[in-house]
């Protein structure tokens, strides 16, 4: 089995976590990884893990797929 390959939407991410009263810190915080994690993610040098992802979606309240595009590696 192929491991899935993300493809975070930045803007989504920010405005998801602004919209939940969320700095980068609280939200580190809340899915256990460091600021410096977040902070990547959200200028996109960093791709989270699926299980990351779902923890973040979860801590702003918002489905994952509004945050991140999700597909098959290998997948066009």
């Amino acid at each position: 089995m192929s491991r899935p390959r993300l493809t975070v939407d930045i803007d989504a991410m920010r405005r998801a976590r602004s919209g939940a009263g969320l700095s980068q810190f609280a939200l580190s915080r809340a899915v256990d990884v460091s600021p410096g994690a977040i902070g990547l993610i959200e200028t996109g040098r960093l791709q989270p893990s699926v299980a990351l992802l779902e923890r973040i979606a979860a801590a702003v309240d918002t489905p994952a797929a509004e945050l991140a595009t999700i597909a098959e590696a290998g997948a066009a």
